[in-house]
């Protein structure tokens, strides 16, 4: 493995296949020396391991965020970071983004490389949304809607309003102006 210990595409590539179609990770059939036992045990835990695992789907397990992870070389990746290092042949320079939204559907043509900025104008709305609608909040003080987005990491607002409905409309325009994608807020 290279000098940080995270292992290169090509170390990836020699233990699983990825298919870019399904976007699922499967492990490869390996050989005694991949083994750290003496000679008559590395066959032993090979032939047990090749049973086991070989040609069967990896990465299989979720995390609390719903996207799936798995262990390589001793060392916890997320799978949609290991699937696209294996198809480029390099790791992914910032933040993998599920075009779809669907944090599980690891196909080629639904990931993508962004900035941080970027991956948050595909994200979908807040769990802790109260109004309905993402970037539009009451303010009770003010007795008014506030519509509010994000650009480059700060917060700005987009106008106060009496009605709900103006305020989403106010949001949903200026997500348009900032390039925010049609399933932001879903």
């Amino acid at each position: 493995m290279n000098k940080s210990n995270i292992p290169t595409p090509e170390e990836l590539q020699s233990v699983l296949w990825y298919s870019s179609k399904t976007g699922k990770l499967y492990w490869r059939k390996r050989s005694p020396d991949m083994f750290d036992n003496s000679q008559l045990n590395a066959e032993k835990s090979c032939l047990g391991w090749n049973k086991k695992y070989s040609g069967k789907e990896a990465f299989k397990v979720y995390n609390q965020d719903g996207y799936k992870r798995g262990k390589v070389f001793n060392m916890t990746f997320s799978s949609h970071r290991v699937c696209w290092a294996i198809y480029f042949n390099q790791w992914p320079e910032q933040q993998i983004d599920h075009i779809n939204g669907i944090r599980d559907d690891n196909r080629i043509e639904n990931l993508r490389d962004v900035s941080q900025a970027v991956n948050v104008k595909n994200s979908r709305k807040r769990k802790d949304n109260t109004s309905g609608h993402t970037g539009v909040s009451w303010l009770k003080n003010n007795k008014k809607w506030a519509a509010t987005i994000n650009i480059n990491g700060r917060r700005k607002y987009v106008g106060f309003f009496y009605k709900k409905e103006e305020a989403i409309a106010a949001r949903k325009k200026a997500a348009k102006k900032y390039s925010y994608t049609n399933r932001h807020g879903l």
